[in-house]
């Protein structure tokens, strides 16, 4: 899951607390509107996070980002206690969120953030954390203006400790032809994509490229084409009023019955089902 937050208009820090001595076996944070999320940074330590009665196991590093109530349960057990780090923020634009990292706008003044991840620097984020003000509400309106500076460039910060990860990762296990490959199709996913065209887009056989996304990604090249393009017909079932023949079409499948049955066997739903199950979470945007 990401979230899309705007910067288009500032940020709001609504409460900051930080927990490193006296910890209660369980902590609570309660939300009261879907425009709020909590980000969570366990600086060290372990603990399990619930939400939506989802458990999500932390690590020291990790942060996590959510719109829900968030339960922290702490192991007791632990040789030292866990110091944990809880930012309440707001935005006047609407948050959005993507099942998949393919519906993110290309607003410049929007980033997106995965739910969670893991801080490769924990130094630079702490200077932030150390000069943030305690209970904002209380403070005068400089302050607060300080406090919403200081939470944009975490949110910075973290985006580019994540993209850093992933880019590490991604270097350490496949050729940069490869990774150009792999961007290539996914800025052209709503287009009418074949191993052919995509080979000889990069001057290779489509032999050659279906042995790399074997080799790199344990699928064949359609297979990834595919998997791509349901998962950006997911996001426009449950973020946009389209219709299924609109999206199937603006996907490029000109026979929609093959793309439903296609959308089927991918999710195990139907477009229909899948848009019923799922549509009620997320904001409709029209198209």
């Amino acid at each position: 899951m990401f979230f899309i937050i705007s910067f288009r208009q500032p940020l709001q820090l609504i409460n900051y607390s930080s927990y490193k001595k006296g910890i209660t076996r369980e902590l609570k944070f309660t939300n009261s509107t879907t425009q709020h999320l909590f980000l969570l940074i366990l600086q060290s330590g372990q603990a399990t996070c619930t939400q939506a009665h989802q458990q999500i196991q932390l690590k020291e590093k990790n942060w996590l980002i959510s719109d829900q109530d968030l339960l922290l349960h702490l192991n007791k057990k632990q040789k030292f206690l866990p110091e944990i780090h809880i930012l309440e923020f707001s935005s006047e634009k609407t948050i959005q969120k993507s099942l998949s990292p393919f519906l993110i706008t290309s607003d410049s003044d929007c980033i997106a953030l995965p739910q969670m991840g893991t801080l490769i620097d924990l130094q630079a984020v702490q200077f932030f954390l150390n000069h943030l003000f305690i209970s904002p509400k209380d403070l005068a309106y400089r302050q607060n203006l300080y406090n919403n500076y200081l939470l944009s460039n975490i949110l910075l910060f973290l985006k580019e400790q994540f993209l850093q990860t992933a880019q590490n990762n991604f270097n350490n296990q496949v050729p940069v032809k490869f990774e150009k490959i792999v961007q290539w199709i996914s800025l052209h996913v709503n287009d009418k994509l074949t191993v052919q065209l995509v080979a000889h887009h990069f001057s290779i056989t489509p032999e050659y490229l279906t042995k790399m996304f074997k080799e790199y990604e344990g699928m064949s090249t359609l297979n990834f084409i595919h998997n791509l393009k349901i998962s950006r017909a997911k996001d426009l079932l449950i973020t946009t009023n389209m219709s299924i023949k609109q999206i199937g079409y603006y996907l490029s499948y000109d026979n929609i019955k093959y793309f439903m049955r296609l959308f089927k066997k991918k999710t195990g739903f139907t477009p229909s089902e899948f848009r019923n199950n799922f549509s009620s979470q997320l904001p409709v945007i029209n198209k």
